[in-house]
């Protein structure tokens, strides 16, 4: 009758470790998908900020390569104009 009882009782330790198992697996893919989403997330944030950082150097560079061909222009209308004083 003990015996019979103790291993009712092994069997319903079993049954609750088997389903607490169960509800942790549970819980920790549920955890780690919200963790992918975080990530994913993350990664996003990241990617947008890279480009926002690009079109900035963008913007720069193209501001820089006008200014050079400005400073080139009047380079060659100084030039220019330093040829016909010296004609004159």
């Amino acid at each position: 009758m003990i015996v019979g009882f103790y291993v009712q009782l092994w069997q319903f330790r079993c049954l609750i470790l088997e389903s607490l198992s169960a509800n942790l697996h549970h819980e920790l893919d549920y955890q780690i998908e919200k963790l992918n989403l975080v990530i994913k997330e993350l990664i996003k944030e990241k990617d947008e900020e890279k480009e926002k950082e690009k079109e900035r150097l963008n913007e720069i560079v193209a501001g820089l390569l006008a200014e050079k061909k400005k400073i080139r222009w009047i380079k060659m209308l100084y030039s220019i104009r330093c040829h016909k004083l010296e004609l004159c």
